[in-house]
């Protein structure tokens, strides 16, 4: 019985030495290699941002015109009136999976304080489709747009009953997330 006592106890003490050495994994470890990254304009991005329409244009970066700088002969929007845009610019995934993406602006709008939501954002299949019932604001309305897929913008611009011109966006931020894909059924 005592022998039994023994190897147990011997058991026990080589177990605890081991536990007390460690397992064997390493703490740092540093390793070079190589990474070959390519700073491209939006047309040929992962995220391909594309003007559609005179109202777009691009130096390398998409440029959004509602003003005289338009490819048009007009020079703005009227006052107190809403205009809306079909295929003003389309968003292409060439990256490798499907991705929600949105738009936002910087607007200012706090419908709280009387200060309604100016400027929206629509999903539209195809430049030509008049649809303004797919909202792309805001993350919670991410659109998802498969690899190779393309999905084209609809803007309104509404100022009819509405005084607040000062609050026009003046940039535009375009997100795109996998984890706010639908997935595919």
């Amino acid at each position: 019985m005592e022998r039994r006592k023994f190897v147990i106890g011997l058991g026990s003490l080589a177990a605890g030495g081991a536990a007390a050495m460690g397992t064997g994994a390493f703490e740092t470890a540093e390793t070079d290699r190589t990474i070959n990254v390519s700073v491209v304009g939006d047309e040929s991005a992962f995220l391909k941002l594309k003007q559609e329409s005179p109202y777009a244009e691009s130096d390398g970066d998409l440029i959004l015109n509602f003003n005289g700088d338009a490819g048009v002969t007009g020079s703005g929007i009227n006052t107190n009136s809403d205009y809306s845009f079909t295929g003003v610019f389309s968003i292409t995934n060439h990256g490798s999976q499907p991705v929600g993406v949105w738009v936002e602006d910087n607007d200012n709008h706090d419908v709280k304080y009387g200060n309604p939501d100016i400027t929206k954002w629509y999903a539209a299949e195809s430049e030509d489709n008049s649809d303004f019932s797919t909202s792309m604001q805001g993350r919670g309305n991410a659109y998802t747009i498969g690899v190779g897929d393309t999905v084209f913008v609809n803007v309104e611009i509404l100022l009819n009953n509405n005084h607040y011109y000062e609050n026009l966006p003046n940039s535009l931020t375009i997100s795109a997330d996998a984890s706010e894909a639908e997935a595919e059924e």
